[in-house]
């Protein structure tokens, strides 16, 4: 009964003090909006900066999907038990690719409440606890920390844990963003080779280094990923070429 009561309270929240965008996320998510109220609920009892954080995940969700393809997932697990060449790996996606099926869903209509809670839990405890805490505020935290994808790869849980298992050994002793950062990127930069496979989608994050290889989008891709894991607020950013060429051109003259 108290619980049935919370979710009308939350529902009088949305219709009442709720974004514009929290109100469309609940109109697109259909059958999943108690998945959605159930992190509401869960967050109405904890401090106020959690539950922003859980409104503001939420609100945001209108426009992010995930895609799926049969064929990067096969690729994958051939590749988790075998280690192929850039080559052989080309030479599988051409083969795998032809018989591809892919389907695009939006994050408001699948995401369960278990996975949102449990991403938010996990962001937020990295980023209370890095040394840099006080260097990041909690809007750089909730644009650039708390997000549960990079861009529309498919969701698997855990990969925040499975990515901070391996790279926080590296800055254990670092108490400097900046350094921490640029010695996380280093060592991505030691294990990803930027060599494009021809897949078109990204692979999910907690396996995009099963490859150990891939489009430089895909390798920006994981080090966003790393770095989140880790409590570093990053972003991808895009500058076309022209603009390079023109800025080296001001840099000469």
């Amino acid at each position: 009964m108290k619980q049935n009561l919370m979710i009308l309270l939350i529902w009088a929240f949305i219709a009442s003090c709720g974004s514009r965008e929290m109100t469309q996320t609940f109109e697109i998510a259909g059958d999943n909006q108690s998945e959605l109220m159930e992190v509401l609920h869960y967050y109405s009892k904890k401090d106020s900066i959690y539950q922003q954080a859980a409104r503001f995940l939420i609100a945001n969700m209108k426009g992010h999907n995930e895609v799926k393809s049969i064929a990067l997932d096969s690729l994958i697990e051939l590749a988790k038990n075998k280690k192929y060449s850039d080559e052989e790996l080309r030479n599988l996606w051409t083969t795998l690719s032809q018989s591809d099926q892919v389907s695009k869903t939006e994050d408001a209509v699948f995401m369960s409440a278990k996975d949102i809670i449990d991403n938010i839990d996990m962001a937020f405890t990295t980023w209370m606890e890095s040394p840099w805490k006080d260097s990041v505020s909690f809007d750089l935290f909730c644009n650039y920390i708390l997000p549960y994808r990079v861009t529309e790869e498919k969701f698997v849980a855990g990969w925040r844990e499975h990515l901070k298992n391996q790279y926080e050994k590296f800055i254990e002793k670092e108490d400097n963003l900046i350094r921490a950062y640029e010695t996380i990127h280093c060592e991505i930069m030691r294990r990803f080779r930027n060599s494009s496979l021809g897949i078109p989608y990204t692979a999910p994050l907690k396996y995009l280094e099963v490859f150990g290889t891939g489009s430089c989008f895909q390798g920006c891709a994981y080090e966003v990923a790393v770095m989140r894991s880790l409590g570093i607020p990053v972003a991808i950013d895009i500058v076309p070429q022209t603009i390079l060429e023109n800025l080296r051109l001001l840099e000469v003259f």
